[in-house]
């Protein structure tokens, strides 16, 4: 098997790319508990989240939406987008472990397996990036349609 080298300015890169990954794959799975801990209070004192939304200045059509919707869709919802943001963050946190590993190891297999979770990191964002754009934009369409 051949050995892989990178030379010095190489390396350097490789290294800042893989403290800018550590640092904002524990912001997402910071985000990600803060998204599940909202969502829990939310289910958890519903009155007194709707006040304080509409302390915020929601419309009362917001005000009756989030009245009537069904707990377990926002229980659901909620699960899923901490779901997605804690899955980022891991993939962000694994590409910097094993880049590390690599620069120890000299093992290229880690920084094959650096690359792989780089990669699921970029398919996961981009399949969310394009199903959001899609349906943001559809929601809004309907929304303004109705009322």
């Amino acid at each position: 098997m051949e050995q892989t080298t990178l030379d010095q300015a190489s390396a350097k890169e490789l290294n800042v790319t893989g403290n800018w990954t550590y640092f904002i794959g524990f912001y997402y799975v910071f985000i990600g508990l803060l998204i599940l801990t909202t969502g829990i209070y939310f289910i958890a004192n519903k009155e007194s989240s709707l006040l304080f939304v509409n302390y915020l200045g929601a419309s009362a059509n917001v005000i009756q939406f989030l009245n009537d919707t069904n707990i377990w869709l926002v229980l659901g919802l909620t699960v899923l987008s901490a779901v997605v943001v804690f899955v980022n963050g891991f993939c962000l946190i694994t590409f910097k472990n094993n880049e590390v590993s690599f620069f120890l190891t000299e093992d290229e297999s880690k920084l094959s397996a650096a690359f792989k979770s780089l990669e699921y990191y970029l398919k996961l964002n981009s399949f969310f990036t394009i199903i959001l754009s899609i349906l943001l934009p559809l929601a809004a369409i309907l929304y303004f349609s109705i009322s």
